[in-house]
């Protein structure tokens, strides 16, 4: 989603969400290196929109709050198995069914469904953040509760979302990132077997690829995308990111 002008649809939103998307975006990797030790993570991703088709129908979470206040020496870096770093940073996840889809799809091993009407939607989605905002803490005398970052891989699914369907959401997130963007600002090279071309997009395969994941853990090609893995492999790019020993202060990646 490129920074500018609110796009059309939400324009009609919730004032909430209208400000979380202009006032709180970060938008460069500095940035976000200094925010994310300070709160809760929270990668977010939407399959459908509300008024298209089945309209939204499921929604996967991925959330970590493992490092809160730690030192970068503190923390667990090298790893580039998605499994792996689900154990080593305590990456919960949720996959919340909502409506109908194909049958084709991703089989994922990190998330359980959980069929809810998408009347129940909001309300369950604040229940999870509730769970997360009273299990999580910071390891030191600071005696607050951490704040929410949000990270979405372009996120226009996402913040339709949030507009049409769990808009109170927007009032817990102190700042989000579409991580397509921290991504193609980094110096990070992209491999021969990525199918990236110079004016393409990032996409979460491109990105994996170049973070130097495996092959198990990978989009495929052909679609049936699950929500729930999706928001895991948000969540590993932002770790292998954050958690890298050699990130340079201008922006570069190992």
């Amino acid at each position: 989603m490129v920074p500018g002008a609110i796009p059309k649809f939400l324009k009609s939103a919730d004032p909430t969400v209208r400000d979380l998307w202009s006032e709180r975006q970060i938008t460069d990797f500095a940035a976000l290196r200094s925010r994310w030790r300070d709160s809760a993570c929270l990668a977010l991703d939407v399959e459908g929109s509300e008024g298209q088709g089945s309209g939204i129908t499921a929604i996967g979470l991925a959330l970590v709050w493992d490092f809160l206040g730690k030192e970068q020496q503190q923390l667990t870096s090298g790893s580039r198995d998605l499994a792996k770093m689900v154990d080593e940073y305590g990456i919960t996840g949720h996959k919340i069914a909502c409506g109908t889809r194909g049958k084709t799809y991703e089989r994922s091993a990190f998330t359980q469904k959980q069929a809810v009407a998408k009347g129940d939607v909001e309300q369950t989605l604040n229940g999870i953040l509730d769970s997360v905002e009273a299990a999580a803490s910071f390891p030191s005398e600071r005696d607050e509760t951490p704040s929410f970052v949000m990270v979405v891989w372009d996120g226009n699914s996402e913040f339709q979302a949030l507009a049409s369907a769990f808009p109170s959401l927007a009032a817990r997130i102190a700042g989000w990132a579409d991580l397509a963007q921290i991504v193609a600002s980094v110096s990070i090279p992209f491999p021969s077997n990525s199918n990236k071309h110079d004016t393409d997009p990032v996409s979460l395969r491109d990105a994996m690829l170049s973070l130097g994941f495996g092959a198990k853990h990978l989009q495929r090609h052909w679609g049936g995308h699950l929500a729930g893995i999706d928001a895991f492999r948000t969540m590993g790019i932002l770790l292998a990111l954050c958690c890298s020993k050699s990130a340079a202060k201008n922006g570069n990646a190992d």
